[in-house]
């Protein structure tokens, strides 16, 4: 039963028999309960009856040469063979008959065998693939393929002749299982890449990646405020780009010296990025589309939308990017805000301290994570790189942590747990606190340290509710009268 995990998959055999017991059942919908057969539309549903197969599953594969590495001298009477991990160089792009058999003068591929042969090897260009990084190797996107029918039972008769000559042997690196979803109740297509990653040294890893995504947002009444929404950004865009372009004639490069204009410079740049992005994400869509259309119900094809998902990931990136600016602009608006004016001068005040404390804060942090990437990175997954053991312990200053995990990965675990709340949590996060207090304090008792922006807030606001009659008058308002009352006063009594 363990074979029908996929995270558990640790050979050939454990590979096959997911594919027949999990991944086909899944992928394919079955006959209703009351035997009624499915049409032809249902065909195209995976067994959850919500969700359509986009084109068809495909399995990629990238192998290593025979004798891409050397056998010691004193093993080689009993050791023949020596294949290295994967890499660009030595990896095998030669087209083989089934078996992995060589191509002899009796026996040759044919014409039509070259187009849809698992034995063939064909590069990116003609899958139409980028490359893929898994968690030991860097994939090309090239490799010999197999996609899958749209018939379940076809499908399985040809999974078990690969399975019978062998398709997956010791010379296999990387596995890929790939296959798009698109469900219309939530208008979301989903890229599915499955990796396993078989190792030299014996083996298997798995991988997997969803990449979601969405390629027309413009459905019912919703699509017609998102069309609204995106004009609106177009023509902010132009015109503060405009406004830019302005600015930088009148002062020239002493516009690239005030920080905030850097700022709004890099912010606008973001944005003529966002919106070059979206376009191309339209263009690759409506490629891809195209593409389905035309293969219609063709047997072997396999649509790609890899390259769109991860397109669309990268655009989600820089709209990331466009609002952080914004929102680091929306700053200077806050200082007319008491409160923020004072956190910002309680910044400006301790700056030198958090300067130092900077330095001594990731001393001992970096120490921590190299302790623990020494000690958890070979039964943590949330610790197997020096990158997301940084990440772990930063979600664990912040509480997020498993006590357990750590006592079973390592005996020294529950010492390392105790020594960074000490150091860590309570020492250097109580150093910080005292910094901040001790500077807001010396700031709040010093009146002339602060900037007198915010009454600028205060007046408007006074003036709006004195226009809408819902206040009592302004502060500016009353000393003007109290002054005029008395200087007509003084005129009567003259």
């Amino acid at each position: 039963s363990s074979n029908l995990f996929y995270l558990k998959i640790t050979k050939p055999e454990s590979f096959w028999a997911w594919t027949q017991g999990v991944l086909i059942p899944n992928m394919y919908s079955s006959n209703w309960y009351n035997g009624k057969p499915l049409s032809w539309d249902e065909a195209l549903q995976i067994d959850d009856r919500y969700t359509i197969r986009v084109g068809v599953a495909r399995l990629r594969q990238l192998r290593i040469q025979d004798n891409s590495c050397k056998v010691e001298q004193v093993f080689r009477p009993i050791i023949k063979h020596c294949r290295s991990s994967y890499g660009w160089v030595d990896d095998d792009v030669e087209d083989y008959l089934p078996g992995w058999e060589r191509p002899t003068g009796n026996r040759t591929i044919d014409a039509d065998e070259m187009e849809t042969s698992s034995w063939v090897y064909r590069n990116s260009f003609e899958l139409k693939s980028a490359p893929y990084l898994g968690l030991v190797s860097n994939y090309k996107g090239g490799g010999y393929t197999f996609s899958f029918l749209r018939n379940p039972k076809k499908t399985v008769i040809m999974l078990k002749e690969l399975e019978e000559f062998g398709w997956v042997d010791p010379n296999t690196r990387g596995l890929f299982v790939e296959f798009t979803l698109y469900n219309a109740n939530v208008n979301l297509f989903a890229s599915v890449i499955l990796l396993l990653e078989f190792l030299d040294t014996g083996g298997a890893i798995s991988k997997t990646e969803v990449k979601v995504f969405r390629l027309s947002s413009y459905v019912g009444t919703f699509g017609i405020i998102v069309i609204l929404f995106e004009v609106m950004y177009a023509c902010f865009t132009i015109y503060f780009f405009t406004h830019m372009v302005r600015q930088i004639k009148k002062k020239k490069w002493g516009y690239f010296k005030d920080t905030w204009d850097l700022l709004e410079f890099a912010t606008l740049i973001m944005c003529v990025i966002v919106i070059i992005m979206y376009a191309m994400k339209k263009v690759f869509g409506a490629a891809a589309m195209s593409v389905l259309e035309e293969t219609g119900s063709g047997e072997y094809q396999y649509v790609n939308f890899v390259t769109i998902s991860v397109w669309d990931e990268i655009f989600g990136f820089v709209l990331a990017i466009v609002v952080f600016l914004t929102t680091v602009k929306f700053i200077k608006m806050l200082k007319f805000n008491r409160r923020m004016g004072m956190m910002g001068e309680t910044i400006a005040y301790c700056i030198k301290d958090l300067k130092i404390f900077s330095v001594t804060f990731m001393l001992y942090y970096m120490a921590f994570c190299m302790m623990a990437y020494k000690l958890f990175g070979s039964s943590l997954s949330d610790y197997s790189s020096f990158i997301a053991t940084i990440e772990s312990l930063f979600a664990f200053a912040l509480g997020s942590f498993s006590f357990d995990d750590l006592r079973m990965a390592n005996p020294f675990g529950p010492i390392f747990f105790f020594m960074y709340v000490a150091v860590v949590q309570i020492g250097l996060m109580s150093m910080f606190l005292t910094i901040i207090c001790d500077a807001f304090a010396a700031v709040k008792e010093d009146t002339h340290a602060r900037s007198n922006d915010y009454e600028i807030v205060e007046f408007i606001w006074g003036r709006a509710k004195n226009l809408l009659g819902i206040g009592g008058r302004s502060s500016g308002e009353s000393g003007e009268e109290e002054g005029g009352g008395e200087n007509g006063s003084g005129g009567d009594e003259k």
